[in-house]
């Protein structure tokens, strides 16, 4: 059976004082003798009393408390180590704590099902990690709650923070640029037109920084969707190029393997005879195939720290819109990854 709690009437019992000169010795409140204090907190620390935490956030109306929101839907709230481990650092130096919830989408757009949820939760604001195909009604079921809110991951226009993946995909061929390889080569996910307004607005902007970059250098951009890219193709990146080494910009690692993979049916060597860049979310365990691509790491930790900076802000004016907030890295922290031997 489990021990009961000591409450400050507990105290106030075992001192011979009245709960409410109990409770102001414990805040640090009232008028009274410093050994009146002193005995209450010897008295409380010696019976194992501990202040009730919701309580005490109901009286303040702070709960000192962030939550994680994610779908469960798989790939729609990817959540990274470096992301969590971010958000987890950007809240533990200012004495906050996180809670993570995973709601499917019925529960995430249920007019019944929200506010419930919502209201069990006691957090001070929502960090909301669903990514992409976000269900209709979910915004505005969030708006709803009233309740300060910041979208992870996601370009909206406002009150969301994320990479800026078009900048850091024009860096990345300009590096390359730089360095002499050419021709350049984006394997992308997807082209089909239809599935562009669904999939993530990484991948349009990937491809559109890699464009961005090659015609600011006079070349003629190439993107070819995954599926099609096999031995032929590499074999024609070979055959096209004048000096140097052909390079590859891949969208993630799927694409990075499946142009490794054509590469190595067509003869080739990564990365002597074709340079491979890819965007990672975190280092390969494979020590051999981190040595024949190039990994550009998004900023995930830097992600969920401006992501708390900035759920803090809405916390403290929550009818005020935030314009969104990109994150990038130095130029020359691409460079030495891609360069690197």
């Amino acid at each position: 059976m489990p021990a009961k709690r000591v409450t400050q009437a507990d105290v106030a019992t075992h001192c011979g004082l009245s709960q409410e000169t109990v409770s102001q010795a414990l805040r640090g409140a009232g008028r009274m003798r410093e050994e009146t204090r002193s005995l209450v907190k010897r008295a409380a620390a010696r019976l194992g009393y501990r202040p009730h935490a919701l309580a005490r956030a109901m009286r303040a109306g702070r709960f000192g408390t962030a939550g994680l929101l994610l779908g469960s839907r798989p790939g729609f709230s990817h959540l990274p180590t470096n992301l969590l481990f971010g958000i987890q650092q950007a809240l533990a130096v200012r004495n906050l704590h996180l809670t993570v919830t995973v709601l499917p989408d019925e529960a995430l757009t249920d007019e019944q099902t929200l506010p419930k949820v919502f209201k069990e939760l006691t957090v001070d604001g929502l960090l909301i990690n669903y990514t992409h195909r976000i269900p209709r009604q979910m915004p505005a079921s969030i708006r709803a709650m009233r309740i300060p809110a910041v979208w992870l991951n996601t370009k909206r226009l406002e009150d969301c923070v994320y990479p800026d993946d078009r900048r850091l995909a024009a860096d990345a061929t300009d590096v390359l640029l730089e360095c002499g390889y050419r021709p350049i080569l984006f394997a992308a996910r997807c082209d089909t037109p239809g599935r562009r307004r669904t999939q993530h607005y990484s991948q349009a902007d990937r491809q559109a920084g890699y464009e961005t970059s090659a015609r600011r250098a006079g070349l003629q951009p190439r993107s070819v969707p995954v599926a099609e890219l096999g031995p032929d193709t590499v074999r024609q990146l070979i055959r096209q190029r004048s000096t140097g080494v052909p390079a590859v910009v891949a969208y993630e690692m799927r694409e990075a393997l499946r142009t490794l993979y054509a590469a190595q049916a067509a003869g080739l060597k990564a990365p002597d005879d074709l340079l491979i860049v890819y965007f990672s979310h975190a280092a390969l365990a494979d020590d051999e195939l981190d040595n024949r691509m190039r990994p550009i790491f998004i900023p995930e930790a830097q992600l969920g720290q401006r992501a708390v900076e900035t759920l803090l802000q809405k916390i403290e004016a929550p009818n005020v819109p935030i314009p969104a907030r990109t994150v990038r890295i130095d130029k020359n922290r691409i460079r030495a990854n891609i360069l690197r031997r």
